[in-house]
């Protein structure tokens, strides 16, 4: 693969930043590029020069869950996250060997910066179907970073009216731009979300910035038989404080949701190739490889949804 672009993930900017220290590791797992050489045992539908997004997590495709199509809950050992082993991811290069099952063919209509978000977009996929969003549905979106707005853009999508929460004007103000209803302050949260909903709250709470006042904030802005799925994770880890009393007589279901499957990335890659998903608002800046400190600075900056990488 000769890599073109490749997205700058939360992952990357705890490395960078020092907060997560699993090294060694060769980091960037959103990229998408062009095939250079394809070995002549690959039965893809591709051919050398076809643009593809690339789902470079290992998987080891032996394991329980991978067997079972839970490919992103894979147990495998040699996935590589062992301590002191290195872990080869690797989009933050110029080339790059991938095995065949991870290339998703994309369009030459769409740039190398787009294609990089189907990784978050099929990670999202996968929240919204895990959660089971239904039309007509009342959704709150707890963050309004990029995974935040892709969940507003996909619940979209399944016919749900969307509620977004986040402390910062300009972020609610983009998602009020790109498909939300309403935008709220945590400190107009559960108020704005009672009176919106006539008093019964949300059907679908999703918490893509977790922390001990989201997580309260999403259990009491829930409907009686709400969900409320944990998307993101805690950095640094906290404990929720729930009254087991209210899940009991609300039957609030709490779940959570991680990466993504090969049907995750199927649907991801066909929203973004046949023109039915616009994340192109999404990419803040891009900045070529000899820059990447550049754009990891950007991307821990805060002023950011998705910092891109091109080679």
């Amino acid at each position: 693969m000769r890599l073109r672009a490749c997205g700058v993930c939360t992952m990357e900017q705890r490395l960078w930043k020092g907060t997560q220290t699993n090294y060694p590791i060769i980091p960037g797992h959103e990229p998408a590029g062009i095939i250079t050489v394809l070995h002549p045992d690959v039965v893809l539908d591709a051919a050398v020069g076809d643009i593809v997004a690339i789902a470079s997590l290992n998987r080891c495709m032996q394991c329980e869950a991978c067997r079972s199509g839970r490919i992103n809950l894979c147990t495998g050992k040699f996935v590589g996250r062992e301590p002191g082993k290195l872990r080869r991811i690797g989009g933050f290069a110029e080339f790059t060997v991938v095995d065949a099952w991870k290339l998703f063919p994309m369009p030459g209509s769409l740039p190398f910066d787009v294609i990089a978000l189907a990784e978050p977009v099929a990670c999202v996929v996968h929240s919204i179907r895990h959660s089971e969003v239904q039309l007509g549905e009342d959704v709150l979106v707890i963050g309004a970073g990029t995974m935040g707005h892709l969940h507003v853009l996909l619940a979209r999508l399944r016919g749900a009216r969307v509620i977004v929460s986040d402390p910062d004007l300009a972020r609610r103000q983009h998602a009020l731009n790109h498909g939300a209803a309403l935008a709220l302050s945590p400190e107009e949260l559960v108020d704005g979300v009672r009176e919106t909903t006539g008093g019964h709250g949300v059907d679908v709470v999703y918490v893509t910035h977790v922390d001990q006042r989201s997580g309260q904030q999403a259990c009491e802005a829930a409907r009686r038989g709400g969900r409320v799925l944990f998307y993101g994770s805690a950095t640094p880890p906290t404990n929720l404080s729930v009254d087991p009393n209210h899940l009991h007589r609300s039957e609030i279901r709490l779940d959570g949701a991680v990466s993504h499957t090969l049907e995750d990335w199927l649907a991801a890659t066909r929203l973004l190739a046949r023109g039915l998903l616009d994340v192109s608002h999404l990419v803040s800046a891009t900045y070529p490889i000899d820059e990447i400190s550049l754009a990891m600075d950007h991307a821990i900056s805060g002023s950011a949804f998705r910092v891109v990488v091109t080679a």
